[in-house]
């Protein structure tokens, strides 16, 4: 759906949204457009979407800790009920909530039925999205959202949308500001602790350097976060930190951590003995050495070639490890 949407904007000359927030909004106003006449209509199915997003996150309580893909038609009536303030138990309210949900299921291409008497949007991305446009609309802050909902892997993208809308709908000194105590989780002990809310701030600082904002400020606690991540976080997590500070431009190490005796570098001492290779499982002995415990970068690897690595006889004793397979 949204290669088929950019092609349709492109080949009706519009430009390209150039961050993934602005893309699912384009796409979403390029689906209804599509499918309602009028503006109106296309407003009023998106208001209902929204709503219906926002209560399949949150659930007919809002105590849903963990949003749901799928609900049966009869959540739905209730959060389109609820949306229109009527009462899902009188025929009157029932009526108008069924007809509403067919309408969406029928006609908005967002809103899909599943088998079983249930429901779904077509990607969980479009109820994500359009979640975190009805959050922003109906004013719930960040500084209240964030402590229920930031250490939820779940709710991630929910809110790095939400920051989007409000940069965009308000200001980017909203966004920023709202999401700010995020940063706290940034120290070394509570990214231990839960790396979930460190690793939203770095969604929102990424999103916030492709708008060209100032993010230097940023820098330090964010380079202390990914000094403590290579011992104590999760590969995955380890490698979004780092990649986040280098997509940033702050980065600022030679070699991007390349030379000895850096508190951050961590390496090896692999003792002198016997190791098999090769298909063959050939014997093979290496005198003591040292190696670096993480991968080498194309930054570290550039360093070398800058340094005449290639045009010595021997390897400098700092690029040793990286060249052991010859």
């Amino acid at each position: 759906m949204l290669l088929t949407a950019l092609c349709i904007m492109w080949d009706q000359g519009q430009k390209l949204p150039q961050d993934f927030y602005r893309l699912y909004d384009a796409v979403t106003g390029q689906v209804l457009y599509k499918r309602y006449s009028t503006e109106n209509e296309r407003d009023r199915a998106r208001f209902r979407l929204e709503a219906v997003a926002l209560g399949m996150h949150r659930g007919l309580s809002a105590e849903r800790i963990t949003p749901l893909p799928q609900v049966d038609i009869e959540e739905i009536d209730r959060h389109l009920a609820t949306y229109s303030r009527s009462d899902v138990v009188t025929e009157s309210g029932a009526t108008d909530a069924a007809g509403r949900r067919e309408d969406l299921l029928s006609n908005s291409g967002l809103l899909l039925p599943r088998d079983g008497g249930r429901a779904a949007f077509y990607h969980l991305s479009f109820q994500e999205f359009l979640a975190a446009v009805r959050l922003r609309r109906i004013g719930d802050k960040p500084e209240d959202l964030l402590p229920r909902h930031a250490a939820t892997p779940a709710w991630r993208r929910t809110l790095r949308f939400l920051f989007c809308a409000i940069a965009d709908k308000d200001s980017p000194e909203a966004a920023i500001g709202g999401f700010e105590s995020l940063r706290d989780h940034l120290e070394p002990a509570r990214l231990q602790r839960d790396p979930n809310p460190a690793l939203l701030f770095a969604d929102c600082l990424e999103v916030a350097h492709g708008r060209r904002w100032n993010l230097e400020r940023f820098a330090e606690p964010l380079r202390r976060a990914c000094d403590h991540a290579l011992e104590h976080l999760h590969p995955p997590g380890r490698a979004q930190l780092w990649g986040t500070l280098a997509r940033l431009g702050l980065d600022h190490r030679p070699g991007v951590g390349l030379w000895d005796g850096l508190p951050h570098i961590a390496w090896v001492d692999v003792p002198a003995g016997e190791f098999l290779f090769g298909e063959e499982k050939r014997k093979k002995t290496l005198p003591a050495f040292r190696i670096a415990r993480y991968p080498v970068t194309n930054a570290q690897y550039q360093a070398f070639i800058d340094d005449g690595g290639y045009q010595t006889d021997a390897c400098p004793g700092r690029f040793l490890p990286f060249f052991l397979g010859g």
